[in-house]
């Protein structure tokens, strides 16, 4: 049995989605994503999203404590999917002469 409260090495921490659409009242706010990693969709509250805007459909985002409930699957947390900073090689080879 496993004694921590850490997931087992099986289960990721964050999986990759995107946002299907937002919705909810103006008190209860939550987005729809979807996902490779669980059959149907995983929602998310907009309490418990990190980024400094609201999520938008068609963002990629990093979804994280999901939990499934009798109505599906359900996010702990979600944040945007960083974009990787790719190096100007050109410049790089530029600086080194």
């Amino acid at each position: 049995m496993n004694q921590s409260n850490a997931p087992p090495d099986n289960v990721p921490n964050e999986v990759v989605g995107y946002v299907a659409k937002v919705e909810g009242s103006r008190d209860k706010p939550y987005a729809v994503t979807k996902t490779d990693a669980y059959e149907g969709s995983v929602t998310f509250s907009l309490s418990v999203w990190q980024g400094e805007d609201p999520p938008q459909p068609g963002q990629v985002v990093l979804l994280g404590r999901v939990i499934e409930t009798g109505m599906g699957f359900r996010a702990g947390s979600a944040r945007p999917k960083p974009i990787p900073i790719k190096r100007n090689k050109w410049k790089d080879r530029k600086e080194q002469r």
